[in-house]
């Protein structure tokens, strides 16, 4: 879900007075530098001094909301949009809250009546976009993150999540240009090089694939997935040493990595060494237990590696 920040509030804020807008601005501060206790003693402060003050009630309601604290969010929400219903991001606030709970429905109701009120509010599309997405509905969640770059053309987000949908639907050329949308407006993004490998390992090019999982784990090194994916295609090139390192080095950042450990097992059994594929077939599933049902072929690596135990020569 994507993250509330004050800084989608305040160009929105409504000139209530000079004093109330330049406090906000300074709570505004104080969440910047997580000094999240002194922004909620300034909030209440504000709504204690101006009861009437909508934008106040909202603000207090998303600082309940970064502490946890549900009910309270909610309440100072309700009254913000009680004392402004034509309050936009107090609708989002909720929806948000309203996922956490299990409510999807809901979630999607308020999201959609936000933009009633804000219909270029390019956050409100991508909060959409992400709501479908969790609510596997990939036809809407496209909808939506489209409307999101028609009125905000600088989000590499959304090209980043566009191409996740796309990639899933098979759709790898199309997925490749929104990755690389992505990449232009955010070149130092270690997950979108990591997703623009994984469109190049489902294309089969392996080699380009291994220069984008590289550069994802050269710009964030505990990426263990990029060292993993390394591996993967350097298995696929049938370059053994290459991937032997790099899957020994997504060990090192997560040894409760299954798909590593049967990566080392597919590994060992192709150099002929079907000990030290065992093993590793053992440790996958026992961190994972139903791997075989991501990985049909594993049962098949099992009985190959039973058959050479009973017929070593």
């Amino acid at each position: 879900m994507s993250v509330f920040t004050l800084n989608e509030y305040i160009p929105t804020l409504k000139d209530l007075g000079t004093g109330n807008l330049s406090r906000l601005q300074v709570v505004q501060a104080y969440v910047q530098k997580g000094n999240v206790d002194q922004a909620l003693a300034e909030c209440l402060d504000i709504v204690k001094h101006d009861p009437q003050h909508p934008m106040g009630h909202l603000v207090l309601g998303w600082i309940y909301l970064i502490q946890g604290r549900l009910d309270e969010a909610t309440t100072a929400c309700e009254k913000s949009l009680e004392l402004d219903p034509t309050l936009a991001k107090g609708y989002l606030i909720l929806s948000h809250m309203k996922w956490e709970a299990g409510d999807a429905r809901s979630a999607i109701e308020l999201c959609e009546l936000s933009l009633e009120y804000a219909p270029e509010d390019s956050f409100g599309y991508l909060m959409l976009g992400d709501l479908y997405a969790r609510a596997e509905d990939p036809e809407r969640a496209t909808r939506a993150y489209r409307l999101a770059v028609k009125y905000n053309t600088q989000l590499p987000l959304v090209h980043f999540k566009l191409a996740g949908i796309l990639l899933e639907q098979g759709r790898e050329s199309d997925a490749l240009d929104e990755v690389r949308q992505a990449l232009l407006l955010n070149p130092g993004a270690a997950r979108a090089h990591q997703l623009l490998g994984d469109i190049y390992f489902a294309r089969q090019e392996y080699s380009s694939a291994v220069q984008a999982f590289q550069r994802s784990v050269q710009l964030n090194p505990q990426l263990y997935e990029g060292y993993h994916k390394v591996g993967m295609a350097y298995l696929e090139l049938e370059e053994d040493g290459l991937a032997l390192t790099n899957f020994r080095q997504a060990l090192l950042v997560n040894p409760k990595s299954a798909e590593t450990h049967y990566g080392l097992a597919r590994l060992y059994a192709r150099m002929g060494q079907p000990e030290q594929a065992s093993s590793e077939v053992d440790a996958a599933l026992a961190i994972n237990a139903r791997l075989s049902v991501l990985h049909p072929e594993l049962d098949d690596l099992v009985a190959s590696l039973q058959q050479v135990r009973m017929n070593p020569d």
